[in-house]
């Protein structure tokens, strides 16, 4: 499967644009968040993605209301939301983390990791905001290192084939790996992933 992932877009029609038109050889589009500008219009930037055709799965970012993407996801059925729950599409299972960003520790994470299962034998990928704690994803030169700890916990305990993230725009498009997990910042512009 052919995968757009992209992240970070806060409400710019022009890079909406782009991706729609760099989505016509995917199968699907994936994204961690942060598609508005502090949560303003986020149904117009949801149906603008119509066009693309495809499946759109979506965690919110920091700038999301999640209460109202889950309404959106109810009203436009491309929209698939996997803010901690998974989704099934074709043979990979899709599981994410939304909003934050800004924490060491996700404890709404952390509380759904004690229930989740996940058939190893199935392509799993990880979507969360904000990045896994101690990565190329997650380091500032003038802080350190600002990523979720539940997030790397979730990768080591169940090891999906990659991770979507975003929130930090300095490391967009930087790739890292966790084990045999290859993390992902897209950036804003996207990246198309074999998955």
């Amino acid at each position: 499967m052919k995968i757009l992932t992209f992240t970070d877009i806060h409400s710019s029609k022009t890079i909406i644009n782009r991706l729609i038109e760099k989505s016509k050889d995917v199968n699907i589009l994936v994204t961690p968040g942060d598609l508005t500008e502090l949560g303003h219009n986020l149904e117009e930037v949801l149906k603008m993605f119509q066009k693309a055709d495809k499946k759109l799965v979506v965690v919110p970012g920091n700038h999301e209301n999640y209460e109202e993407l889950k309404i959106l996801t109810k009203k436009y059925k491309y929209i698939v939301d996997v803010h901690l729950k998974k989704a099934k599409i074709d043979d990979i299972v899709f599981f994410g983390h939304g909003c934050g960003g800004f924490s060491y520790i996700d404890y709404e994470l952390k509380e759904a990791m004690k229930n989740l299962k996940f058939d190893e034998k199935e392509k799993l990928v990880f979507i969360t905001h904000g990045p896994p704690y101690g990565t190329k994803l997650d380091k500032l030169e003038h802080a350190g290192f600002r990523g979720s700890k539940t997030a790397t916990e979730f990768i080591k305990k169940f090891k999906p084939d990659f991770c979507f993230c975003g929130h930090l725009h300095e490391n967009e498009r930087k790739i890292d790996k966790i084990g045999k997990t290859v993390i992902i910042n897209p950036g804003k512009y996207g990246m198309v992933i074999e998955v």
